[in-house]
């Protein structure tokens, strides 16, 4: 069903093709909208492909941009909306396993979609409506797989990001395969370590939150997986990983993030190897942060902790994250019914036993609390900060004004005696 968002974009489309056409222009939809316009899905945007050179399409839209003039490509804003033009082409060799060498322009639809990826990419629809669709892209949306435009080997060694946008739209729409794209993939994914990483994460952020299980056994089988994640753990023992993974990903929320913490910790990464991942990967500090902190929530284990090891575990997480956090370790444990319900009953004690969410939560001020302590302001303040949420945590102390401040001036007092025997 469309969105609001969805139609206007289509709204937008169409006024663009409307134009193209009335200047005596061949107009078409293409790509993703048309797939996903069949699939009943809402469409983020919607492309055109043209016979009319760029020169001409400018004509007809003064106010275009040439946004990739070397690929034939404009961009005409409508009602707020940048709507994508590109002329029919074909493409000679491709260069670095990524760009064409050489970009002609033709006459003929079909030979503009005939250089496309995925069949279901490959279809194309004019102002009317009507499909035209001369790979069976229509006949593999309704049999749910993925097959390549012609072979697929030759398609991969064109672009190799196309290995990962085939196992991310398998998971996106919980699509099968076609064998010879599980074929082509199995030989040829050592080429995607040709492609800007930025781009192979912006492919595995949304195939992370699609039917990761639909895709799981490939990812391992291929070696995608260990080449990404950078975990030497083997075939076997990669493809019991990825199920295992596959299965708790049925029970995860759809977070990029969550699910690659969770498996960099089912792939027995440590802290620094999947820092060093995610970094490598270029991906922006919120997302490299939050894989951590999902990575360190796996390592508990409801079912045996100690009163002090939820407090610790809880505050990691923030009051925001903690059911969250429940159900990750739920789903990577793999509990039953019985299980489920013991753990949630320890989790519902521990979040009303809570001292301490953060440092909001103390009793008094800590500003107040240092002053009064006769702290000085400065890096003792995070020392003497760290000190009182771990007595807190860990019960030695309750949140109160007084005994707050009775901890904080006898954990000065030791500090200080410390220092002097030095």
């Amino acid at each position: 069903m469309q969105s609001v968002a969805g139609i206007r974009v289509w709204r937008a489309a169409e006024e663009v093709i409307a134009a193209l056409t009335d200047a005596g222009w061949e107009a078409v939809y293409v790509g993703g909208g048309v797939r996903d316009l069949l699939l009943g899905r809402g469409a983020k945007d919607v492309d055109i492909a043209t016979a009319a050179p760029p020169e001409a399409v400018m004509k007809v839209f003064p106010e275009a941009v040439p946004t990739g003039l070397a690929f034939g490509t404009v961009t005409i804003p409508r009602q707020g909306i940048g709507v994508e033009v590109t002329t029919y082409r074909r493409e000679g060799g491709y260069r670095d396993r990524r760009r064409p060498s050489q970009v002609e322009y033709t006459p003929k639809l079909e030979e503009d979609l005939g250089r496309r990826d995925f069949t279901i990419n490959a279809m194309a629809m004019s102002r009317g409506f009507r499909l035209i669709d001369p790979f069976g892209g229509l006949e593999d949306l309704l049999a749910g797989q993925i097959r390549a435009v012609g072979d697929p080997a030759q398609r991969f060694a064109e672009d190799a990001l196309r290995m990962v946008r085939a196992l991310r739209l398998a998971a996106e729409l919980s699509f099968d395969l076609d064998p010879s794209v599980v074929l082509a993939l199995n030989k040829q994914v050592k080429d995607v370590r040709y492609v800007a990483v930025e781009r192979v994460l912006g492919e595995w952020r949304r195939l992370v939150v699609g039917d990761v299980d639909k895709v799981a056994r490939e990812l391992a089988a291929c070696g995608f997986l260990e080449w990404w994640t950078g975990m030497p753990v083997g075939r076997d023992r990669g493809l019991q990983v990825a199920a295992a993974w596959g299965r708790a990903c049925r029970r995860l929320p759809r977070d990029s993030a969550l699910r690659t913490g969770v498996l960099l910790w089912m792939l027995g990464c440590t802290r620094q190897h999947a820092a060093a991942m995610t970094k490598a990967w270029r991906a922006s500090r919120l997302f490299q942060r939050d894989v951590i902190t999902w990575w360190e929530a796996c390592h508990f284990d409801p079912l045996r902790a100690e009163p002090g090891d939820w407090a610790r575990w809880l505050y990691h997480l923030g009051r925001e994250r903690a059911e969250m956090g429940l159900r990750v370790v739920q789903a990577v444990r793999g509990y039953g019914e019985e299980e489920e319900m013991a753990s949630r009953e320890a989790f519902r004690r521990a979040v009303e036993a809570q001292p301490l969410w953060d440092r909001r939560d103390f009793a008094t001020e800590f500003e107040t609390l240092c002053r009064a302590a006769h702290i000085p302001p400065g890096p003792l303040w995070g020392e003497a900060e760290r000190a009182l949420r771990e007595a807190l945590l860990n019960g030695q102390v309750a949140n109160d004004p007084r005994a707050l401040g009775e901890y904080l001036a006898h954990w000065v007092r030791g500090r200080r005696k410390m220092e002097g025997g030095q």
